[in-house]
């Protein structure tokens, strides 16, 4: 019986041991932070932990197959990520697109890269949460998911990575898209606006009828970036929306296109600055010291300054489709101004504002569209265009 009790304990031994050898090469992941997007809160800013200005939010979502991206306040940004066990997480090198924003919106976004490079584990419990190597916390974030998905038709959807290697659109460039109730796209590609038709059933969803304008982008780098993106547009089987995520996916279920929605309320009470709009079917830029500004408030009231005199008039977002613009003929003041070409550029420029009928916003870049889709208006953050030339 002695034996028979040494035996029993020896294969309990044994059993243990083989049980605790599997277990040892068991990894332990928690991947419920994937596939969602995230709003990082607060993170390690100089020696605490300091929230997020309102006014730059940062957001990421990290992919299934290996890639993070978002928005880092003022630039979008992109990276590979690598899970090990035992919670641990490795965050490669991020590129980062090269606009200028405010001093605070730069020196915040500096740091918040330099934290994402420290990141060594996590915390996917009901609070998200990243530590460094010493397991002190440095960031926590909020699913965006809880405050509800952004519809998918009506909404300006800009790009922030396309590819499988999640590439970002090139320094001042966000090609878009919108999907409208009539089963008709258009957008902007780079340097061209476009225009098609689509197909939605379900998570299902095609896209054909692909045609453009027909402008010459000088730069080689914008030209490639509208080839592939209207291409990939073309290959489109599936969507997925999350929160103010949209990822289109192809036939092979492989995510080929990242969006967010425009930050719309952002475009309310926002002082922007003209670069240039269209004159006779030719794009003409501001005359050299004049400022053309605009400005358009919730309550629909727009004003600004025409170059010469301050103007004022109405605009109406469409309810159903947010990119949807109608704007009244402007009244303004009657001065002279004896600049060369001024008058005639403020006459050219208020006569354009009635037949905007779209636009889109990309956080800093503000266009104004015809109904044919052309751009007839493009304008900049005032603030950003000011820090962008002092910097310089």
């Amino acid at each position: 019986m002695q034996y028979v009790k040494q035996i029993v304990a020896t294969g309990i031994l044994f059993l243990c041991l083989v049980s605790g050898a599997f277990a040892s090469d068991i990894k332990v992941y928690d991947e419920s932070f994937i596939g969602s997007e995230w709003h990082v809160t607060s993170f390690t800013y100089g020696s605490e932990m300091s929230p997020v200005l309102s006014d730059y939010p940062i957001s990421l979502s990290f992919t299934p197959d290996g890639w993070v991206f978002g928005m880092a306040g003022c630039n979008q940004f992109s990276g590979s990520y690598e899970l090990e066990e035992d919670m641990l997480l490795h965050i490669g090198p991020l590129l980062t697109t090269r606009m200028a924003c405010e001093q605070d919106a730069m020196d915040q976004e500096t740091a918040f890269i330099e934290a994402m490079s420290r990141v060594a584990s996590y915390d996917a419990g009901e609070v998200f949460t990243l530590y460094d190597i010493n397991g002190e916390s440095i960031m926590v974030l909020e699913s965006l998911s809880e405050i509800g998905d952004v519809p998918f038709t009506g909404t300006i959807w800009n790009l922030v990575a396309y590819g499988s290697e999640y590439n970002i659109p090139p320094e001042g460039t966000i090609p878009t898209v919108v999907f409208s109730d009539d089963g008709t796209i258009a957008g902007t590609s780079g340097c061209n606006s476009f225009f098609g038709q689509y197909q939605e059933n379900g998570q299902e969803l095609s896209i054909s009828g692909i045609g453009s304008s027909l402008m010459l982008c000088i730069d080689d780098e914008v030209m490639q970036l509208e080839q592939e993106y209207l291409a990939l547009l073309a290959n489109v089987a599936t969507y997925a929306i999350d929160a103010s995520s949209l990822t289109l996916y192809n036939e092979a279920a492989e995510s080929i296109l990242f969006f967010e929605a425009t930050p719309v309320l952002q475009v309310y009470n926002t002082p922007f600055e003209l670069r240039s709009f269209l004159v006779d079917e030719t794009i003409q830029y501001v005359v050299a010291d004049s400022k053309i500004t605009f400005e358009i408030t919730e309550d629909g009231n727009v004003s600004g300054n025409a170059g010469c005199n301050t103007y004022s008039t109405s605009a109406t977002l469409n309810e159903e489709d947010q990119s949807l613009i109608t704007i009244a003929p402007a009244v303004s003041t009657m001065m002279l101004c004896f600049g060369e070409g001024i008058m005639e550029q403020e006459s050219a420029y208020l006569a354009i504002l009635p037949t905007a009928h779209s636009f889109d916003f990309d956080g800093r870049y503000l266009k104004l569209y015809d109904v044919n889709g052309d751009v007839i208006a493009s304008f900049t953050i005032a603030e950003a265009e000011t820090t962008k030339e002092a910097e310089a």
